[in-house]
């Protein structure tokens, strides 16, 4: 339970960082970019800290995330 409130907490803010990305002018629209993120969270020995996901999406053209995937999580389930 606790794994998807982080993910549901966290979703809603690479949404938001998404949506202020324009649309590249030789993409035609509708279609996917190639382009992946990921987005992690590590402490100064470089292990991904507790609680924290690694998100992969794809941005389509119009700014829109699509396939999110999670890479990899240190959420215990409850």
């Amino acid at each position: 339970m606790q794994a998807i409130r982080l993910f549901t907490l966290i979703l809603p803010l690479f949404l938001a960082l998404c949506a202020g990305i324009p649309a590249s002018a030789s993409t035609p629209s509708g279609s996917i970019s190639s382009a992946n993120t990921a987005i992690t969270t590590h402490d100064k020995n470089g292990n991904l800290l507790p609680n924290a996901l690694r998100i992969q999406y794809d941005v389509d053209s119009d700014g829109r995330v699509q396939n999110v995937k999670i890479l990899e999580s240190t959420t215990t389930p409850e």
